[in-house]
């Protein structure tokens, strides 16, 4: 498995991006690096986009539910899952829905979850977005220990 988490707008907007088979502790390090991201914010909401586009699978799923923090931070806005509409990643976007502490939603595209949070959220600076981040050539983690 491959991931990156990184602000895709600082302090605004998180984007994690989930490549092949992902484990617990995979799972686990990219939601504490995710928070501890969002904690560090001071002033106004910051949104978490989680692409899986090209997730492949998600190993031991119930224990990665139970990875999900259960508070949100003070800071958190929108977590929004990306996937296209396979029957799977739609049934891990709503059992995500079911236990994140956030405001939910899921859409097919990383062009339909950007037009969201442009309409929900005006205090979003776009202009210092990462669009690199999106790339596909853009360099991933690798597997955690």
């Amino acid at each position: 498995m491959a991931y990156n988490v990184d602000w895709y707008v600082e302090d605004q907007v998180i984007y994690a991006k989930l490549v092949g088979n992902v484990t617990v502790q995979e799972f686990r390090t990219m939601m504490q690096s995710g928070t501890l991201m969002i904690d560090s914010v001071e002033i106004g909401e910051s949104h978490f986009i989680f692409d899986f586009t090209r997730l492949e699978q998600l190993q031991n799923f119930g224990h990665m539910v139970q990875a999900m923090p259960k508070t949100a931070p003070k800071q958190m806005g929108w977590l929004i899952v990306v996937g296209e509409n396979s029957p799977l990643k739609r049934f891990w976007g709503e059992a995500f829905a079911r236990v994140a502490p956030a405001k939910f939603k899921r859409y097919d595209t990383i062009e339909q979850a950007l037009a969201f949070l442009q309409k929900q959220d005006p205090n979003i600076v776009w202009q210092y977005a990462n669009p690199m981040l999106l790339a596909d050539n853009w360099p991933l983690l690798r597997e955690v220990d």
